[in-house]
């Protein structure tokens, strides 16, 4: 049944029955590939189940053996590697508390926990990622005073301030998280909040989309503070690890020069290999935070400015966030020389030594025949960047003695297969992986991070064809700042031309635009998508108002959904450029017809308006004006008076009454008005303010601004419902193509409270609204109508 058939006929009934085909969330508004489905698990999401999970496990499995070996080998219990027990437990708890859940919704493509858990579990995910990160940062500042202050690191990392440092983190991790969320500081004014979401879909969601404000200021405590201390102490390290190298280098060379003693070349050499070990390894710790977090973080403080990053791409980049997770465990611990030794007592072939590789020459004293090892070779399990000298490296530290000797062939040999194939194999994947992860992200960061709307055909749809990347450059189209005369003279300077619908780009277009805002859902508000006792937002404060019984058994049982409920639907404006324009029988020739602020289909405006509606909007403004109160009999009834002399057959009134506190009652008491006058023929029906933020929020990320009027609203939710929509009578300038005056609205003598000054505001509003709907029309998304029919 759609809406049309809805409108003739039984009004106490707004549509049948909801057919929900839009996915939520992240989704693309296609069926979702990833959703588990009545015909059951695909080959992709066992693949996906398989490789989440795995990821999981790997998690909870590396943080908990490095955790076991700390506990049960009291050589390991060293302040140092306190930084190392704080972040797996950091770790260990994202991989059990934050990861199980968000895998089941991705496979299940909805909250599969109670409501309550929701900001329960953010909470968590943001506390026990902002810990890792934090742990991470002082790790590195304890590793930045071993090698800067060798000798005097136990005089500054006491056990007091180790208890100090490991404490600040957790504590700036738990005021980032627990307060503003459970607070709802985090959340967009009149938005639903995380426990609420039932409003935004069908299905159970937990979205988390923090504000601005929260958005900047967690990303800045959390990450890039650590970040920079990150990147100024691993920068210390290295250029001491490149110093001592380059100064070995130098006194490798002066020795073979002179002929000196294998011994000091020997010594020299395990030095130099030490320093470009510490380098790669620096390499590899700051690559993997890098790789892993920096992606999340740059689409975190750009998602509350623009619509960069789809929902998609942001889930994606939150799992390489988590994959960090994941890789400190084997990071840290195969890198210490301590933990080395325990793994390799507990697991044969970790870490073993080659004979061949460990000694260069063979020095004076050794007998033919029999092994030889030298107390000064490094040991095969070092830690690379630990192990630097405390202090600066000089050439008497190395105590070479002036003893002619044999030169070393190649130090070459002695800096490799001081690990077995297994460990150098892993090394290797790890670095293959974390090379793809970082050409991944990146490609992912460049496709999203254009400031424009970016839509994608899904090559899984069955109407679609190959999947060429179809960009919307809708922000391009729109200039703030340009004067009224300058985009009235690019309209003049268009030529005429026949307008063609893009069939495929609306279809493409529209599910983008229905999985972002949810038109077939929560268009209105209905008893399948309210509750009695439900809270609704207002669209503007953080109050919100309550359903009772009586006020949800006046809703529509429901709406219907799909993909274009209509074939052609007219938009119509009311502005003064509509007089003796003639398209009357034009607009009439829609499937169904929109119109604004109930605009009266009175006779002498039908040969350039139409006289069919089929939905008509209705805000506060006008019914105060108009209609005093409607509470009262005299109202009621001057009120019905106008809807018959309007000549409405059955229609549809779309009022907003939670647009702000000031018009919820009246607008409440016109349903109730409505409702209870059995010879009107109308329904009225609730926006949802929901809905109408969303939609706000759209538009504004492909660049309007957060200030929508009615008129472009409607053009939007007309095109989530319609195949083709066709716009008249939007014309934000006092005069038309011809310098001829406009009146800002065409019933200007029946509506004397909408003058020329008043309506000056809207006029600026609506002319980037304007050059918005040029930009679709161009596009073959909508035809706009700026001429005589």
């Amino acid at each position: 049944m759609s809406w049309e058939d809805v409108a003739l006929g039984d009004m106490d009934v707004f549509v049948d029955n909801v057919t929900t085909n839009a996915s939520y969330g992240n989704g693309t508004g296609c069926e979702d590939a990833n959703t588990l489905t009545s015909e059951g698990p695909t080959a992709g999401m066992v693949a996906t189940a398989a490789f989440l999970f795995l990821l999981t496990a790997l998690t909870v499995v590396g943080n908990g053996l490095v955790l076991l070996a700390v506990a049960k080998h009291r050589s390991l219990q060293t302040l140092t590697n306190t930084f190392i027990v704080s972040l797996c437990v950091s770790d260990l708890l994202v991989g059990a508390l934050v990861m199980p859940p968000a895998a089941l919704t991705t496979l299940f493509g909805q909250w599969v926990f109670p409501q309550p858990f929701c900001p329960v579990w953010v909470s968590f995910d943001v506390m026990l990622c902002s810990a890792s990160i934090l742990n991470l940062c002082a790790i590195s500042l304890d590793r930045f005073i071993q090698i800067t202050n060798g000798l005097q690191h136990g005089t500054y990392m006491t056990r007091t301030r180790v208890a100090v440092l490991i404490t600040v983190a957790w504590i700036l991790s738990i005021l980032t998280s627990f307060p503003p969320i459970n607070l709802g500081l985090h959340e967009h004014d009149g938005f639903p909040t995380l426990t609420n979401l039932t409003f935004l879909t069908v299905t159970p969601q937990c979205i988390f989309d923090p504000n601005m404000a929260y958005a900047l200021s967690a990303s800045i405590v959390t990450f890039y503070i650590p970040l920079t201390a990150i990147l100024f102490t691993y920068g210390t390290i290295f250029r001491e690890a490149k110093r001592q190298a380059a100064r070995v280098a130098a006194l490798n060379v002066q020795l073979r020069n002179e002929g000196r003693n294998n011994r000091g070349s020997r010594r020299a050499g395990v030095n130099g290999i030490t320093s470009l070990k510490a380098i790669r390894t620096l390499g590899i710790i700051l690559g993997a935070f890098m790789i892993t977090w920096l992606p999340f973080f740059i689409a975190n403080v750009v998602r509350p400015f623009c619509y960069c990053v789809s929902g998609q791409v942001f889930e994606v980049l939150t799992w390489l966030g988590w994959l960090n997770s994941a890789l400190n465990p084997i990071i840290y611990p195969l890198f210490m020389k301590d933990f080395k030794r325990v793994f390799k007592k507990h697991m044969p072939g970790f870490c073993k030594r080659d004979a061949g590789s460990s000694v260069g020459t063979v020095p004076e004293g050794a007998q033919p025949g029999k092994p030889f090892q030298s107390s000064t070779v490094q040991p095969a399990c070092t830690d690379t960047v630990s192990e630097l000298h405390p202090g600066p490296v000089t050439i008497s530290s190395l105590n070479v003695p002036a003893l002619p000797s044999v030169v070393l062939p190649s130090m070459r040999r002695a800096s490799t297969d001081t690990m077995s194939p297994k460990i150098k194999t892993l090394r290797m994947a790890l670095f293959s992986f974390l090379l793809f992860l970082m050409t991944t992200s990146l490609r992912y960061t460049l496709t999203g991070g254009d400031v424009r709307v970016r839509i994608f055909i899904d090559s899984t749809h069955k109407d679609f064809g190959p999947p060429p990347e179809v960009a919307i450059l809708l922000s391009n189209s729109v200039n703030h700042s340009r004067r009224s005369r300058d985009i009235l003279n690019s309209v003049n300077r268009q030529r005429p031309t026949r307008h063609e619908f893009n069939s495929r780009v609306i279809q493409i277009f529209r599910n983008q635009l229905n999985s972002q805002v949810h038109t077939p859902e929560i268009f209105v508000l209905t008893q399948s998508n309210t509750r009695p006792g439900d809270r609704i937002p207002y669209l503007r404060g953080r109050r919100g108002f309550n359903i009772d019984q009586k006020l949800h058994s006046l809703q529509p049982p429901s709406i219907a959904a799909g993909g274009g409920i209509f074939d052609r639907c007219s938009v119509v404006g009311n502005s003064g450029i509509m007089k003796d324009s003639g398209c009357g029988q034009e607009v009439d020739g829609a499937d169904f017809v929109f119109r604004l602020n109930l605009f009266p289909t009175l006779p002498k405006f039908t040969d350039d308006t139409g006289a069919r509606t089929h939905l008509v909007t209705c805000d506060g403004v006008t019914l105060n004006k108009k209609f005093l109160n409607l509470g009262e009999p005299q109202w009621r009834q001057a009120f019905q008076n106008y809807m018959t002399n309007s000549r409405y057959g059955p229609v549809l009134i779309l009022t907003s009454p939670f647009s702000s506190r000031e018009h919820t009652q009246k607008l409440l008491d016109l349903q109730r008005t409505v409702h209870d006058q059995l010879g009107m023929r109308a329904t009225v029906v609730l926006g949802h303010p929901v809905h109408r933020n969303a939609t706000v929020e759209y538009w504004h990320r492909a660049g309007l601004g957060r200030t929508m009027s009615n008129g472009f609203y409607l053009v939007s939710s007309a095109l989530s419902l319609c195949n083709e929509v066709t716009v008249f009578g939007f014309w934000p300038f006092t005069e038309d193509k011809q310098g001829r005056p406009v009146d800002f609205h065409l019933a200007q003598d029946m509506w004397p409270h909408l003058s020329h000054e008043q309506g000056e505001e809207s006029l600026n509003r609506m002319r980037t609204e304007f050059q918005m709907l040029q930009e679709l029309d161009r596009l073959g998304l909508l035809r706009l109508v700026t001429d005589p029919c």
